[in-house]
């Protein structure tokens, strides 16, 4: 069966809502997009919550999908929608576990684990005091090494406003940490 054939046929079923082919879908994206969860929720309990509301609203808006290819960009924008939703009604719980992220627990030694939990703190403060947009785009930029215009799409806002709020969130972050930029444009990387 040629490749474009079993491609109308799979999205035909996913349009149609055929188990079989949900199941696979859950099954093959449900682990990134559980770790996509935990980094914007912060590492919450509310990544499950957040994953299975994804389904969800996939599953209801799954005639929108138009090319069966763009399945994981698609399924990408609306867990960031729907992290960030979440996000805007609960305000941030659970910031303390984002060190789990930004902390290996085994690879310093106690001293420098020790000064190393102290940036680190330092460090969450810093991004609980960004905004849920700069904190989302700063996150989907460096944790999950999306471009500019990833960010864009699966937020919804345009390339340029997705470059301001990482710029910005750089910007307070360095303020706030008390590094020197000098003439470094990108800042904390």
């Amino acid at each position: 069966m040629p490749e474009e054939s079993r491609i109308g046929e799979q999205l035909h079923a996913f349009h149609e809502g055929s188990e079989s082919v949900w199941r696979n879908i859950v099954e093959s994206n449900g682990v990134w997009l559980y770790a996509l969860s935990v980094r914007l929720l912060w590492g919450c309990d509310d990544a499950e919550e957040a994953v299975q509301e994804c389904f969800l609203r996939a599953f209801k808006k799954r005639r929108q999908l138009r090319n069966f290819d763009q399945l994981h960009g698609w399924l990408r924008k609306i867990c960031i929608r729907v992290c960030l939703g979440g996000r805007r009604r609960k305000g941030i719980a659970c910031l303390h576990e984002v060190k789990e992220f930004l902390l290996p627990a085994d690879r310093f030694s106690p001293d420098k684990r020790a000064t190393t939990a102290e940036e680190t703190q330092k460090v969450v403060q810093g991004l609980s005091k960004l905004s849920g947009r700069q904190r989302s785009c700063l996150i989907l930029s460096v944790f999950e090494g999306l471009s500019m215009k990833e960010i864009a799409e699966s937020m919804g806002i345009k390339e340029g406003t997705v470059k301001r709020y990482i710029f910005e969130a750089r910007q307070f972050l360095c303020e706030y940490l008390g590094i020197d930029r000098g003439n470094d444009a990108e800042g904390i990387r």
